[in-house]
């Protein structure tokens, strides 16, 4: 309930929790894409992760589709922070729907494929996800249902993106084979 996340704030928690804000896609929905790359370049430094990071960026690029254009177009969910006043904000509340979370589920795609092809990265991204999801709490910006939902959908569309870019490349290596 409100009360119970308000009586967690203090100004170091606040800090804390705009600290996991800014490390997911972005400031605004509309640079999702942006972040999805920003965040997935760092995986094709090393030629070892470069699956991963076309993982990443596969994943990211469903769920901005999946997340952000279809579903949030049609539920078309009020946010919980439209029913403060801004003084009571930490943030300013966003323009877009609450349902669902794009930091969420960004968040839970990069840590489910960093988890199939990495436990070592994996985990310690799992936990990030799951601050980055607190902190929707936190910040009022969602609810409950908003980031439960947005789990469910990151992992499975982290899974699907994964899938997806594998068997790419399946069928490439299959046709190269053909072709020599």
């Amino acid at each position: 309930s409100r009360q119970n996340i308000f009586a967690l704030s203090t100004p170091f928690s606040n800090q804390y929790f705009l600290m996991f804000r800014s490390l997911s896609v972005g400031e605004r929905h509309t640079v999702s894409t942006s972040g999805s790359l920003k965040n997935s370049v760092p995986f094709f430094i090393s030629k070892n992760s470069r699956a991963a990071g076309l993982n990443i960026l596969m994943s990211m690029f469903l769920g901005l589709m999946i997340g952000e254009v279809i579903i949030k177009n049609i539920v078309g969910r009020t946010r919980p922070s439209e029913l403060l006043s801004q003084d009571e904000l930490i943030i300013r509340s966003p323009r877009h729907s609450s349902f669902p979370s794009g930091h969420t589920i960004a968040s839970f795609e990069a840590a489910t494929v960093l988890l199939i092809h990495s436990k070592k990265a994996g985990i310690p991204a799992m936990v990030l996800a799951c601050l980055i999801a607190f902190s929707r709490l936190y910040l009022y910006v969602h609810y409950p249902t908003d980031v439960i939902t947005s789990i469910i959908l990151g992992i499975g569309i982290g899974i699907l993106g994964n899938w997806l870019v594998q068997k790419g490349f399946s069928l490439y290596e299959n046709r190269r084979q053909k072709a020599a």
